[in-house]
């Protein structure tokens, strides 16, 4: 279910990114490109992250590397966010962003761990373990 919730988060960021006009972009305190690409673009991604949020949401078990790169693509946007916002503009809106992103992506984390490994009976045999040159 947190997937699907995920999932309609990004398409509502990726439609407002594509089709919002520009200039609504200012009421978040964004600048106003020049070129509609660069929103263009980014839409595209939250749509494209948007389906594999999807996928997860219904078939969790054939997915742990779409998993994986949700964790990743969060920390990453996390990482960005403060990153900007710390260091070239101090907007409200990216602050914003980067703490929800990096709260979804704990939560991502944590349940990463707690559907899918068995944290406390975890075995390392190395026994069969073969290093071919």
């Amino acid at each position: 279910m947190f997937f699907l919730l995920i999932a309609v988060h990004s398409f509502v960021i990726a439609s407002g990114l594509i089709f919002f006009p520009v200039r609504f972009l200012t009421f978040f305190s964004f600048t106003v490109p020049e070129v509609k690409f660069f929103t263009t673009q980014s839409g595209i991604f939250h749509y494209i992250m948007s389906f594999g949020y999807t996928i997860i949401a219904f078939w969790p078990d054939r997915n742990h590397g779409l998993i994986i790169l949700s964790i990743l693509t969060k920390l990453m946007a996390t990482v960005f966010l403060f990153s900007y916002y710390f260091f070239i503009e101090k907007d409200w809106v990216i602050l914003i962003c980067g703490v929800i992103d990096c709260m979804i992506g704990l939560i991502i984390l944590w349940l990463y761990f707690n559907l899918y490994w068995d944290l406390e009976n975890i075995e390392f045999d190395l026994t069969d373990f073969k290093y071919d040159i």
